[in-house]
């Protein structure tokens, strides 16, 4: 992956049919530094005690997982991952939306170190400052970063 700050294309096919399938299914969507220009686009999906995630940070360069979620943990810094895929963004939503809901049997359960990439988006909210935040409960809001002595905020909001 590139830390390069490359915008991400939306065309209205491809990768906007699967944006828009992320936002039917209740995902809540993140625009770093916003929607109308994005360099990164992340998308989480909160289960009770694990949270899917993908995120886009170019046309060809993606990355989706499911982190286990504890009191305290980020979505977007994962301390550790239960499933991940790294490739082209239209795959890392198609592969995170196969996955067994975490109740399944067939769930992935065994825990790995997160991948490096998972502090590209930590890194470009420094860099940028603000991020939208696409929520399919609640109207879209822009979102500041705060001085780098403070701890970043929490990206999204559990599900109700």
């Amino acid at each position: 992956m590139t830390t390069d700050l490359v915008r991400v294309a939306l065309p209205a096919g491809g990768l906007g049919v699967h944006l828009a399938e992320l936002k039917r299914r209740w995902w809540t969507l993140h625009y770093v530094p916003d929607a109308e220009n994005p360099v990164v686009i992340a998308g989480a999906y909160w289960h009770e005690d694990f949270v899917d995630v993908v995120q886009i940070f170019g046309p060809v360069e993606s990355i989706a997982y499911r982190a286990p979620m504890r009191p305290g943990w980020d979505a977007f810094r994962p301390r550790s991952l239960v499933w991940s895929f790294k490739g082209e963004p239209n795959w890392s939503i198609r592969n995170v939306l196969l996955l067994h809901d975490p109740e399944e049997p067939l769930a992935p359960r065994i825990e790995a170190s997160p991948l490096p990439e998972c502090q590209i988006l930590p890194q470009l909210l420094r860099h940028h400052g603000t991020f939208v935040v696409e929520s399919p409960r609640q109207p879209p809001r822009v979102m500041t970063v705060p001085p780098p002595a403070q701890p970043l905020p929490e990206l999204g909001e559990p599900r109700a």
